[in-house]
């Protein structure tokens, strides 16, 4: 029984640590997305802008030496605006912002002034797989399982 007793303390002390490293790597792996793309955020000036807007929504893709590095774009509608900015590194996506602005509509039909944002953040791994989800209150989702709930992205 003894034995017994050693076999399952192992097996828990592996669990743990293989759950402890896979979490440090997540962490690691958002840790240098987030480095990217404040690098890319940086630079953007650096950067060749194309420009390809139609009917007042605008798409502009930002190239470094004919890599692309950032595309953006935004959708405006009456009482919303849609801002949606894809980060790339090595030509896979690595992060993409979801910014939505809604605007109150006054009695009379007229938006206002008034608005609310709503924002959701995409984290992909190298092989473009999403890895980490912020939805728009800032709860996190993490791990395949969570994760394969979600709608296209």
């Amino acid at each position: 029984m003894p034995e017994m007793k050693k076999y399952l303390m192992c097996l828990l002390l592996f669990a743990i640590g293989i759950s402890v490293f896979g979490a440090s790597n997540l962490s690691k792996a958002i840790e240098e997305i987030d480095k990217e793309v404040n690098q890319i955020e940086k630079n953007i000036k650096q950067y060749t802008e194309v420009n390809t807007s139609v009917d007042g929504n605008s798409e502009i893709s930002y190239y470094d030496n004919g890599t692309l590095k950032m595309k953006e774009a935004v959708y405006n509608t009456f009482i919303s605006d849609l801002s949606e900015a894809t980060y790339y590194k090595n030509g896979k996506r690595i992060f993409m912002r979801i910014l939505r602005t809604i605007y109150k509509v006054n009695p009379d039909g007229e938006t206002s002034d008034e608005y609310k944002e709503e924002t959701e953040k995409y984290y992909f791994n190298r092989n473009g797989e999403l890895i980490r989800y912020v939805d728009k209150n800032g709860r996190i989702i993490d791990g395949k399982d969570e994760l394969s709930g979600l709608k296209d992205y």
